[in-house]
């Protein structure tokens, strides 16, 4: 599609094709599954990730990495708590400040090499070496957060069931969106990514939003050539100057506001359900509930 090609299949070694994270670490490629726990690549095909002694939660919501050389570390967010790997070891993290052991569901490294992390109860910063977490108040009903990312001013946006909210760690308030206040196509956030100097908003089954301090502005499933309002979750990815956005069973959808096209498996993907996008130097990885496909760009 407009001179791009899916490649087959990475050869083998995939416990699971139920594919939900992928990062770059350690020179290779990190997989993470819905419930078979990690696999990385080694010499173009996959190996599981021997992780059984360290007790590492097998399902895998979402993958993150920091540092680099010896303070490289990939974070590792689980149904049942928060792990990092230094390349020899896997540790939970058991910070009685650090995130909860119930549904870490969402990474994100900031500019600065902070790493946030949304739960079922909180959301969470490790900054210089200390974790801080905020629990809301009664502009934040903390239920399942499924997003978080920094935009281009700096400015911490989180979304969940109940909406979006712009956070400020200095005064610890947040600040609410949602579809009362015009600002969002549905409540249910999953997926943000930095746009312009604000965000763009993915939805579960309503599309997409745009803000910043101008304002917000709503773009439906149909509105402006979207072809699909199903974002999965932490499905957005920047890649140059256009969006990557996972949708639900209704595959790849690429570009910017206005000018979208639609990768799926008619073209190559293993399936139409896409959970994240990675790029590399080479071309860009697609995870999919059926397995894992490269896009090839010329």
């Amino acid at each position: 599609a407009d001179g791009q090609r899916i490649l087959p299949i990475a050869g083998g070694g995939l416990a699971s094709g139920d594919v939900t994270a992928m990062a770059h670490a350690f020179g290779t490629l990190w997989v993470g599954t819905f419930g078979h726990g990690l696999a990385r690549m080694r010499r173009d095909a996959f190996e599981g990730a021997s992780t059984e002694r360290w007790a590492l939660d097998r399902r895998i919501n979402d993958l993150a990495v920091t540092g680099r050389g010896r303070d490289e570390r990939l974070w590792i967010a689980t149904d049942r708590g928060l792990y990092w790997h230094d390349g020899r070891i896997f540790s939970r993290v058991e910070d009685p400040d650090g995130p909860s052991w119930i549904h870490n569901t969402s990474l994100h490294v900031d500019g600065a090499g902070a790493v946030w992390v949304t739960t079922g109860r909180e959301l969470c910063r490790h900054r210089d070496r200390r974790w801080r977490c905020w629990t809301g108040d009664a502009t934040f009903p903390v239920a399942q957060l499924h997003a978080v990312t920094t935009d281009a001013e700096g400015r911490v946006w989180v979304g969940g069931l109940h909406g979006l909210y712009r956070f400020d760690p200095g005064t610890g308030r947040f600040e609410r969106h949602t579809v009362s206040s015009g600002d969002l196509p549905v409540d249910w956030v999953t997926a943000l990514v930095p746009w312009g100097r604000g965000v763009m908003v993915g939805t579960y089954h309503g599309g997409l939003s745009i803000g910043d301090d101008e304002g917000f502005r709503v773009i439906r499933e149909g509105q402006g050539g979207l072809p699909s309002g199903w974002v999965n979750p932490h499905a957005l990815q920047r890649i140059g100057e256009d969006v990557w956005m996972g949708t639900l069973e209704r595959g790849l959808v690429v570009g910017r506001p206005g000018q979208w096209r639609r990768l799926t498996t008619a073209d190559g993907l293993p399936s139409d359900d896409v959970t994240d996008v990675l790029a590399d130097r080479d071309g860009v990885w697609v995870a999919t509930r059926g397995g894992l496909a490269r896009l090839s760009r010329p």
